[in-house]
């Protein structure tokens, strides 16, 4: 009588937590996790940097804007280069660098649509330029913060700025040829 007393709790608490879970049925489309947009190059760091040699006056990089899950419409997703993303920045890990200036970057486009059933946009272009005339050895911000989506599709905490560090090296990055 003892030993069934224990075995009749269990059982009792095991019909108890079965009978409080929560089965959603997701049929509709929708997940417990709602879509957002982010910066492809963030998912994994947020620091992409740029350093080139000092003969270098012009480079492109590009990016792209992805979405957790597909959805059938277009979507149209805006970013800015972010000021206020260098004092956060610095503060964050402890550095001074200064803001690129415009002078040394065109970045026209301002935002990206991803097509109907895709999670990635194409690439966007940003042409840094007049680089031999930055000073050597100093590293400057470029903070691409996604702005916001359209339909509903909200930003990734954590992949929606991208820092472009970049940085004229005067290292020699090439080898001599023996």
């Amino acid at each position: 009588m003892k030993l069934k007393t224990p075995i009749f709790c269990a059982a009792l608490a095991v019909a108890a937590l079965a009978s409080g879970c929560k089965s959603d049925d997701y049929g509709d489309g929708s997940t417990p996790l709602s879509n957002s947009a982010y910066i492809g190059a963030a998912e994994t760091t947020p620091a992409a940097p740029v350093t080139f040699k000092r003969t270098v006056t012009d480079l492109d990089r590009d990016f792209t804007v992805k979405l957790v899950s597909p959805v059938a419409y277009d979507t149209q997703v805006d970013f800015c280069i972010d000021a206020d993303a260098v004092a956060a920045y610095n503060r964050r890990h402890g550095t001074d660098y200064g803001l690129l200036d415009a002078a040394h970057y065109d970045f026209a486009q301002r935002s990206v649509s991803i097509a109907s059933g895709k999670v990635e946009s194409d690439p966007v272009t940003i042409h840094f330029k007049g680089l031999d005339q930055l000073e050597m050895n100093a590293t400057y911000l470029f903070p691409v913060t996604l702005t916001a989506a359209s339909n509903g599709i909200g930003l990734l905490h954590g992949s929606e700025t991208l820092y472009y560090l970049v940085k004229r090296s005067s290292a020699i990055t090439t080898a001599a040829n023996l």
